[in-house]
């Protein structure tokens, strides 16, 4: 490894990799987390972004871990932090910009979260009455999407319209985490679900599931709508993400194909695709009818 590259500023070599990141099509909100990340590791240890990425090393990063470990931090935040500098500092490595090394996360040793019970499940899914506002109508529609499929929230509010292509029961996801593009099937369900939810969009506009304003929604609105619309219908869990893990753990539970649930949950590893718990209710009972 030449002194050259061990030269190489921390900052510099960081926009380096946002730009390739960004040149391989990563989604926007994968590259903000990066960003923001950096930002934390900056923060705690001053100028270190001037300094030349040689000075990063295994015992700087455990330093790291434990300055956030010291903090008011969930496990969860903390290993989300290490995760993305993770990804920066192993792309350095395999420039061999930097010495080799394994950067570790925490343990969690905190309960998982079970995903919504069968009859949280069917309170969520009844359908609104005829007379319920938009708000209620989108509710319902995005948590038989997720129900359904397992979309991420980001995904869901980025859906357009056009991207349901009823005629051959096929769904465009032309948004996930990694920025790449899929195509799943529309299952019969979920269709007449859909449909109905339509019939009550009252914007002509081209997101699937906009505002109350007809603009696309944010993550934060479509996860503060969702939390209302819960604890409406007296369920006390609130995680639109839950609504992903129930889906998980319905498809594992009929004995759908684990290599092929990885791929509708866009997850790069297997063993993350492994963790959605079991529960024991067919998917016929819950998806809305």
């Amino acid at each position: 490894m030449s002194k050259r590259k061990l030269s190489n500023t921390t900052q510099n070599l960081f926009d380096s990799f946002i730009q390739e990141c960004r040149l391989y099509q990563k989604s926007e909100s994968t590259i903000s987390n990066y960003e923001i990340s950096f930002n934390v590791l900056c923060k705690h240890f001053d100028g270190i972004e001037k300094r030349p990425i040689g000075s990063i090393g295994k015992s700087l990063i455990v330093e790291f871990t434990k300055k956030l470990s010291d903090t008011s931090l969930s496990v969860a935040s903390i290993n989300h932090y290490l995760r993305d500098i993770r990804a920066f500092l192993y792309w350095c490595m395999e420039d061999e910009y930097i010495p080799p090394f394994k950067v570790k996360c925490i343990k969690d040793t905190t309960p998982k979260k079970m995903p919504y019970t069968k009859e949280e499940a069917k309170v969520m899914l009844r359908k609104p009455s005829i007379n319920d506002g938009f708000a209620e109508w989108r509710s319902w529609g995005v948590i038989n999407m997720v129900m359904g499929c397992g979309v991420r929230a980001m995904t869901i509010v980025n859906m357009l319209k056009e991207d349901m292509d009823f005629a051959n029961n096929t769904i465009y996801l032309r948004h996930s985490k990694d920025g790449g593009q899929n195509v799943i099937t529309l299952v019969p369900q979920l269709k007449r679900a859909i449909v109905t939810y339509l019939k009550h969009n009252i914007f002509n506009t081209e997101f699937l599931f906009p505002s109350i304003t007809g603009a696309r929604m944010t993550v934060n609105g479509l996860r503060q709508s969702i939390a209302s619309y819960n604890r409406s219908r007296g369920v006390q869990q609130t995680s639109i993400h839950l609504l992903r893990h129930t889906f998980g753990a319905m498809w594992a539970e009929n004995g759908g194909d684990v290599y092929q649930l990885q791929r509708i949950m866009t997850h790069k590893d297997i063993r993350t695709t492994l963790t959605c718990p079991p529960i024991l209710v067919p998917v016929r009972e819950l998806v809305e009818i």
